[in-house]
């Protein structure tokens, strides 16, 4: 099914409010990386609990996250560092959030802040209205299993408080770069790849296009889905700019492995300059369509003078799954000068605990339960089956040659009669 937005031609376009957090260091260099190409309406957080991090990332517009617990050192890798530094700083991060229209929250997963830190800026962002769109990185294969399984835990905690996750596994990075590429590009293009979805998100709400993607239309393909969702940003110039186009969508490495043959929606924007044909349109929209016939397609189009000779697709694909509710809550707050921990943030982590190896003390009894316990409770040995022994076929033996002899005899009895005779004792 194809829709597109109402406004046909160029019309004036509500402000959205839009601000961007780039949590950990992993979202902090994104942000400066992004930074310079930034519209003056984008509004750019950086938070890390790691002071001098954050002072190098150069973003104008930052808090240590949980000074009074980390020392302004960092969560040392470890994710309920982050989380607990969250905790204790979720008044501000939903302060900062309020009158936002669009939150982006930026990370890296599979370290300590970015990993433990972004469920609870999603969760305040979306008590403060916002739609909370969060673009995040997951670990190389090289970095190990720690950080692999901290980011898949981290993910999942993610997707219950935000409307839509678009993960970029650093791993498909391989597929864009050659052998002589050193580590400082690598990283560079990963985070290119988030910035550029982030820019070009804004860009398709903001400018007046000829089929404009509002707001709304955002809203219905992410809000409240819990989706995970996948973004890819392509462009191409020349006279075949548009199989070209078509090309890399085949081969981008964020669209493989059935990620827009299984999306329930796909949102598609082109962009180009003053000579873009209807004709291209048509081909583009048809070929990408073809892909997945039965999905909610939403189309845009504008045209950008800068863009002459050239078209850029976005895509944002939302593959829907199972409406996530928050776990309750069970965690106490405290007061001991690292902050109070409010309510509403303090979901209790959906992971298996330990079963203790301490038994629970024996309850308090009353005299009167005592006495009720001791009546009920039969004393002395305990009753036998009903199987019993033969007696054995003892005989009485004589004495011999002291039959004849005078008996001993003491108090009346024969002691030299055995004594299991004389007390008529059974032998079993």
């Amino acid at each position: 099914m194809m829709e597109s937005g109402q406004n046909e031609s160029p019309t004036p376009r509500r402000s959205l409010k839009c601000k961007v957090f780039g949590v950990g260091g992993a979202g902090c260099n994104v942000l400066k990386q992004m930074a310079p190409d930034a519209p003056v309406d984008m509004q750019l957080v950086a938070i890390n609990t790691d002071t001098g991090a954050l002072l190098a990332s150069g973003i104008s517009d930052q808090f240590v996250l949980g000074e009074k617990l980390t020392r302004g050192l960092g969560s040392g890798g470890d994710p309920e560092v982050g989380r607990a530094a969250a905790i204790t700083d979720a008044a501000k991060l939903k302060a900062y959030c309020e009158g936002a229209d669009i939150v982006f929250i930026i990370a890296g997963l599979g370290g300590g802040t970015g990993t433990g830190a972004s469920p609870i800026l999603a969760k305040a962002a979306k008590e403060a209205g916002a739609l909370v769109l969060s673009i995040v990185t997951q670990p190389f294969q090289f970095e190990g299993s720690r950080r692999s399984t901290q980011a898949d835990e981290g993910f999942a905690e993610l997707k219950r408080h935000t409307d839509t996750v678009i993960a970029i596994p650093n791993q498909k990075i391989f597929k864009l770069i050659d052998e002589k590429t050193n580590v400082r590009n690598a990283f560079t293009l990963a985070n290119n790849l988030v910035g550029e979805g982030v820019l070009a998100i804004h860009r398709l709400l903001s400018e007046t296009g000829l089929v404009n993607v509002d707001f709304s239309d955002l809203c219905s393909v992410t809000r409240g889905k819990h989706s995970e969702s996948a973004l890819a940003v392509i462009e191409a110039k020349g006279a075949h700019r548009v199989e070209a186009v078509l090309e890399k969508i085949r081969k981008h490495p964020m669209l493989s492995g059935g990620v827009l043959e299984e999306a329930d929606s796909i949102l598609v924007n082109l962009t180009a300059g003053d000579d873009f044909t209807m004709l291209e349109v048509s081909e583009l929209m048809e070929k990408i369509s073809e892909v997945n016939k039965q999905s909610h397609f939403i189309f845009g189009a504008g045209i950008n003078p800068t863009f002459d000779g050239k078209i850029s697709v976005t895509l944002v694909t939302s593959r829907f799954g199972d409406v996530i509710e928050p776990p309750v809550s069970s965690r106490v707050g405290d007061s001991n000068g690292v902050g109070e921990i409010k309510p509403e943030f303090q979901d209790e982590r959906s992971v298996p605990k330990r079963s203790s190896r301490f038994a629970a003390p024996a309850p308090d009894l009353t005299e009167d339960k005592k006495r009720e316990l001791f009546r009920k409770a039969p004393r002395g040995r305990k009753k036998t089956s009903g199987l019993r022994q033969g007696q054995l076929p003892l005989e009485t033996v004589s004495k011999g040659r002291f039959d004849k002899s005078e008996p001993t005899l003491y108090e009346g009895q024969d002691l030299d009669v055995p004594t299991y005779i004389r007390r008529n004792v059974v032998l079993n």
